[in-house]
């Protein structure tokens, strides 16, 4: 059974319905469905996997004034989320329209059509859609890291459902995407197979939801913990431009021609995790491996890959005094910090560990003659691309090993917590005067 794929010229034109397979437009075979194939489309990629809203009418009649747990029990107790078994971050909330409109009219539908044609794969229901515009809020789950086939399975069996106006794919790259489902959602579940964690903010205990996570039992949940944020999504969190996820997308589409969307974007979901720092850090240097011209370039491109492992390093083992297996662990030496986080995650008594540490340690070791070679201007631009592609393995395999060091949900806001609460003594010594 095909599933279809729609095809836009402008982001609000009348869409084309074509089926996954052996079907090809201008020549390029399309995607399969839930596989790591794709192909580029009229400058636009067929995604494996993305980052995806659900739309509901609020104003749906069923609800009488509370949406917000029917709309969870709908999508949830489909199953189908918990049986896909990857790592799927869930954002709730109203989409703020009128909020970021002009008072007019015109103006309000003029942004509904940026918030839900822009991007060109969708599945909406046209005519409910925009029956709500003026008239009701649209409610919108988005679930980031969800693959196609299982997107595809969730809008069929909700069709049925009386306030479902179908999804859509988001782009935090386009600025309206970045406000509406980033920056004016809140951020409530990971959910992995039969865990989910709920998300509380800085370390705010008192407010936990005990009923959600009792609702979550019912739905079918095993495991129901609670995580903590941190500061994402909090005023300290400046990783929130439509500069800094062009620099995402860049890194994305660097991996995904080697490596698959797939695994571009587990390394991408991980990242953000450890340190967003790291991901500016890594996505500007694919930018410069995409439009690098010359030998120069190049070698900019590859001190950035190299900068990279060392911040990489810093954070999955910061410098210290002393040696750990014989080498120093200093500042400088990133190689023996890299090898040492390997060594001390993996269980001392666990089967295979020589080979496990082994095997990685090489990996980082290859990523590091190759990042080296770039610098001496030894490589050419496409195996300067393919080393993002070793980079990405590299840390996807080494942020999987303990993910609990590798949550670090305040590292990379210190610096603007430090200033803000410098300013905060400052302000106070100026009115105790």
């Amino acid at each position: 059974m095909y599933a279809p794929v729609h095809v836009g010229r402008a982001p609000f034109a009348r869409r084309e319905t074509r089926p996954f397979g052996r079907s090809t437009v201008r020549g390029a075979p399309l995607a399969q469905v839930g596989g790591a194939r794709y192909r580029q489309l009229d400058e636009c990629w067929l995604y494996t996997d993305m980052h995806v809203a659900l739309l509901f009418n609020s104003g749906d009649s069923k609800f009488q004034g509370t949406y917000g747990d029917p709309i969870r029990d709908a999508i949830l107790s489909t199953n189908i989320l918990q049986r896909c078994g990857r790592q799927l971050k869930v954002k709730v909330g109203d989409v703020l329209l009128a909020s970021n409109a002009h008072s007019s009219k015109q103006s309000l539908v003029h942004l509904a059509k940026l918030t839900f044609y822009s991007c060109r794969w969708r599945h909406l229901l046209g005519h409910k859609l925009r029956s709500t515009y003026l008239r009701s809020t649209v409610y919108t789950w988005t679930i980031q890291n969800i693959d196609v086939a299982t997107a595809l399975r969730l809008h069929k069996s909700l069709l049925s459902d009386s306030a479902y106006l179908g999804m859509h794919e988001i782009d935090l790259s386009i600025p309206i995407h970045l406000v509406l489902y980033r920056n004016s959602l809140i951020g409530i579940y990971r959910i992995q197979g039969r865990r989910c964690h709920l998300y509380d903010s800085m370390g705010d205990v008192d407010a936990r939801d005990k009923g959600e996570a009792r609702a979550l039992r019912k739905l079918g949940f095993t495991v129901v913990t609670w995580e903590d944020r941190g500061a994402h999504g909090t005023i300290f969190d400046n990783f929130d431009t439509p500069q800094h996820f062009a620099k995402v997308g860049a890194l994305r589409r660097v991996i995904a021609r080697s490596r698959g969307l797939d695994r571009a974007d587990e390394a991408i979901l991980l990242l953000e995790d450890l340190s967003p720092r790291l991901l500016v850090t890594l996505g500007t240097a694919a930018r410069t491996a995409l439009d690098a011209l010359d030998e120069e370039e190049l070698a900019q491109a590859a001190l950035s890959a190299r900068r990279y492992l060392e911040q990489l390093a810093d954070a999955l083992f910061p410098p210290r005094p002393g040696l750990i297996n014989g080498h120093p662990v200093s500042k400088a030496k990133y190689q023996n910090r890299l090898w040492a986080f390997i060594s001390t995650s993996i269980r001392l008594h666990a089967r295979g560990r020589a080979t496990r540490i082994n095997r990685l340690g090489a990996l980082v070791d290859d990523a590091i003659v190759a990042v080296n070679a770039g610098l001496h201007g030894n490589s050419t631009a496409n195996r300067i691309r393919q080393v993002f592609a070793d980079l990405a393995d590299l840390t996807v395999e080494l942020l999987n090993l303990d993910p609990s060091k590798t949550r670090q949900p305040y590292a990379a806001f210190l610096p603007n917590m430090s200033e803000f609460l410098r300013g905060s003594r400052r302000r106070r010594r100026f009115h105790t005067k």
